[in-house]
């Protein structure tokens, strides 16, 4: 840790006398007693939060794509399996966003659609490729309200 002469000079401060206590600026500021004593006190606390965002910004760095994780609630990914359970016949198959929604509702999961969507419960595409599947999520394009959005999920060879 700096002395208050070494923290005083940093910041262009000269310490003119310990007693009784007198600090000058190079700009010609000049503080005495109690308000040189704040001074310092405010210096020390600068130089704190730039030791501590020094260190944090080292230690901080953009995520990769690999590091990210998407977490879903179980009753999300057993609804999805459900679904998958119910549609595949050994090829490509498609289900509704609603259809899932609904299925996930019928077995006592609250929520409404809107929630379904806010939760980030229907983001589950890179879950399931990680799995094994190609999935694709189609949906309507801006102001198409009679367009169902819908997930296709084919076998990876």
């Amino acid at each position: 840790m700096m002395s208050d002469k070494e923290l005083l000079e940093k910041y262009g401060w000269s310490l003119n006398c310990e007693s009784p206590f007198e600090i000058s600026h190079d700009d010609g500021s000049f503080a005495r007693h109690l308000p040189a004593r704040l001074l310092i006190d405010h210096l020390r606390e600068e130089e704190l939060e730039e030791l501590e965002e020094a260190r944090h910004s080292s230690k901080v760095k953009p995520l990769s794509p690999s590091e990210i994780t998407i977490e879903l609630p179980g009753f999300v990914i057993e609804t999805i399996n459900e679904m998958i359970k119910k549609k595949y016949r050994g090829s490509s198959f498609s289900f509704k966003a609603k259809e899932l929604i609904a299925l996930g509702r019928s077995k006592g999961r609250t929520g409404s659609n809107k929630d379904w969507y806010a939760e980030k419960w229907m983001d589950f595409e890179e879950v399931y490729r990680n799995q094994g599947w190609k999935v694709r999520y189609e949906q309507s394009s801006y102001g198409d309200s009679n367009f169902d959005a819908y997930y296709e999920f084919t076998p990876k060879k």
